[in-house]
């Protein structure tokens, strides 16, 4: 009796280290595959943020002479309102229409 209880507590002790076993081999596994996932985590972001720095570096030179452009219509249209602005008021300092009348013309040679 005594030699069947013992066998019973080796056969459960033999079947705990089979259980131990395998969890620590499942536990190894999970540790490895977070070790991986960190990895190509770290991977993914330095392809991430590498994409956007070589983007930006190709893209800067599009981008400066498109607001250079820009900065130039700005220029030009200021330049124009200025001009336009003289030309006003050189026709404001011209006579008028009234003047060139059939009527004014013979009152101004007639005289």
């Amino acid at each position: 009796m005594e030699e069947e209880k013992l066998d019973l507590i080796l056969k459960k002790i033999e079947i705990l280290e089979k259980k131990i076993e395998d969890n620590n081999s499942i536990l190894h596994g999970e540790r490895n595959s977070k070790r991986w996932a960190k990895l190509f985590w770290i991977i993914k972001w330095i392809i991430i943020v590498s994409l956007g720095i070589l983007t930006w570096s190709y893209i800067q030179p599009i981008y400066k002479s498109i607001t250079e452009a820009y900065n130039n219509v700005l220029e030009t249209t200021e330049d124009a309102k200025k001009t336009i602005g003289g030309i006003k008021d050189n026709l404001d300092k011209l006579p008028k229409s009234e003047d060139f009348s059939l009527e004014n013309l013979k009152k101004k040679f007639t005289k």
